[in-house]
């Protein structure tokens, strides 16, 4: 299992234009390992950086069944602005799946 808490790298496998100002990425995740173990359940996104802009956000767009991990995004700020100019093959940095869903540790526990 790899260490969640650490970015990991990934490569741009396609893009598809979906509007004028909105494209989708498919990734690849460059370590094998983090490639075999990597999961994530629905609703969750990952922190997508880019070094020298920022990071941002991004809600995973897939199924978990999926062969491809995608991530819609629509151009709105710096990170995805840069994200924009990006090509097939370009890297970045990303962090393991996370959600935001409100809820506290205790709430999610059930203590």
């Amino acid at each position: 299992m790899y260490d969640k808490t650490v970015p990991f790298g990934a490569s741009i496998k396609w893009i598809k234009k979906e509007t004028r100002d909105t494209s989708t990425y498919a990734l690849r995740i460059l370590d094998r390992q983090i490639r075999k173990d990597y999961c994530f359940k629905p609703g969750q996104f990952n922190m997508l950086s880019i070094p020298g802009i920022g990071e941002a956000a991004i809600s995973i767009s897939s199924s978990p069944a999926d062969h491809d991990l995608l991530h819609t995004v629509r151009v709105a700020g710096d990170v995805t602005t840069a994200l924009s100019t990006f090509l097939p093959e370009m890297s970045w940095g990303c962090a393991a799946p996370s959600a935001m869903d409100g809820r506290s540790k205790k709430q999610k526990t059930g203590t």
